[in-house]
């Protein structure tokens, strides 16, 4: 009985996903992800060469990565839409 329900919610997520869905999250990662080591490295190249520097950084950089990722998330939905 268990088998059959997951064959079931199986076929019918295949049946409501589209090739667009696919296209919009594939692209979605690739441009976070190039987003995030960007902050990222230039975060770490501008902290101060301190425990606390690097802790800055790392700070101000996992909140930079999470705001711009919003915005741009934003943006490539809309223009998918």
């Amino acid at each position: 009985a268990i088998a059959e329900g997951c064959i079931y919610l199986q076929s019918e997520t295949i049946d409501k996903i589209d090739m667009i869905d696919i296209y919009t999250g594939l692209t979605k990662s690739i441009y976070f992800g190039l987003l995030v080591g960007v902050i990222c490295t230039y975060m770490g190249h501008r902290a101060t060469a301190t425990t606390e520097g690097v802790a800055k950084a790392t700070t101000q950089a996992v909140m930079l990565c999470s705001v711009m990722i919003l915005i741009l998330d934003y943006i490539i939905t809309s223009f998918f839409l």
